[in-house]
């Protein structure tokens, strides 16, 4: 396709990942509305595909996407950038955030989310990132699950904060993707001192 074609930034919610390669190329189903003022609306069937950071169901996203017909599988939206919105940014109430911890985090049930958040509120994201060992102050935490929750926390949203970071700093998909392999999980501190650090 051709580079010329006018971009749209858009926000959406993932549905379903249809398909991930090792290398990042990603097709998506997703819920778009657009962020400018166009004929697009919005789209509750749409179809990404392109270079993306690990995403999931219920993820939220920014994007710059390019509208195209595939002449197989029709109408899509080829993704020039995609950035996940920081799990603080998406302003959860109560129930979203109990959700949330029973889908996503290993060791939490409805039962125990509940306990959770009704302890730590809209602090709970921070309080697990942060400072884990509090959640033994809530009844039914033990340090078996607090090593689940930690873990599943850590595997989760380690390498999503990275590739976050790393686009912050103006990187594609495929280049923060390079840094990460190449630096680790310090690689946006790495590369925040010399970015050139990359084409050494």
């Amino acid at each position: 396709m051709a580079h010329d074609l006018p971009t749209l930034r858009v926000s959406g919610v993932a549905h379903k990942v249809r398909y991930r390669g090792e290398n990042g190329f990603t097709i998506l189903s997703a819920e778009l509305s657009s962020n400018e003022t166009s004929s697009m609306g919005g789209d509750d069937d749409a179809t990404l595909i392109g270079p993306m950071p690990p995403i999931e169901k219920g993820d939220r996203f920014d994007a710059e996407v390019i509208v195209q017909t595939h002449p197989q599988y029709g109408y899509q939206y080829k993704v020039v950038q995609l950035l996940l919105k920081d799990l603080d940014a998406l302003e959860l109430t109560a129930d979203g955030i109990m959700a949330y911890l029973e889908a996503r985090v290993s060791g939490v049930g409805p039962k125990l989310a509940r306990r959770i958040v009704e302890f730590f509120g809209d602090q709970t994201f921070e309080i697990i990132e942060n400072s884990p060992e509090d959640l033994l102050k809530v009844p039914g935490v033990t340090r078996g699950t607090l090593q689940k929750i930690t873990l599943s926390w850590d595997d989760r949203h380690g390498e999503r904060r990275v590739l976050t970071a790393l686009q912050s700093l103006g990187l594609s998909v495929t280049q923060a993707q390079r840094a990460m392999k190449h630096f680790g999980s310090s690689a946006p501190k790495t590369l925040e001192e010399d970015l050139y650090a990359l084409t050494e």
